[in-house]
């Protein structure tokens, strides 16, 4: 894509940093800071220049797929994390686990839901396997 928004996005107003990783149609905007508030307001800026360089390039984002996750040590996570970010007046949903290429990550990043979710596969799998069994010989 041309034009898109530089993919380390400076804002003049928090002379900080928003990084913006991209994958097929995937796009992800991350920023980590000391305070909430700094974080909220670089991603909101960060947000609408994503969002007009949509709309001038004919792409409409979705705000139903469009989702956000503050992630921290549990302990940081019980206090205030309220965050609220909108596209076009949509609020958009806040998360605690996601799944991002394939792989669960959760807001503790303790890979716990991406673990249970391979145990869980694989035991559909161990089970086929099991059933097909009388049926398999050494020379197959």
């Amino acid at each position: 894509m041309t034009n898109v928004p530089n993919k380390n996005t400076h804002t003049e107003q928090h002379k900080s940093t928003s990084n913006t990783e991209m994958y097929a149609d995937d796009t992800t905007l991350h920023k980590s800071a000391k305070y909430l508030s700094t974080i909220q307001a670089n991603l909101q800026t960060n947000l609408l220049k994503v969002h007009t360089w949509c709309k001038t390039n004919y792409i409409i984002i979705n705000p139903i797929k469009t989702i956000c996750m503050v992630i921290g040590s549990s302990h940081k996570l019980k206090q205030n994390c309220n965050m609220s970010l909108s596209i076009s007046g949509n609020n958009i949903c806040i998360v605690q686990t996601q799944k991002l290429l394939c792989l669960y990550i959760d807001n503790t990043l303790s890979w716990k839901p991406h673990i249970d979710s391979v145990c869980a596969n694989m035991s559909s799998e161990f089970f086929l396997l099991k059933q097909i069994k009388p049926y398999l010989t050494i020379k197959m």
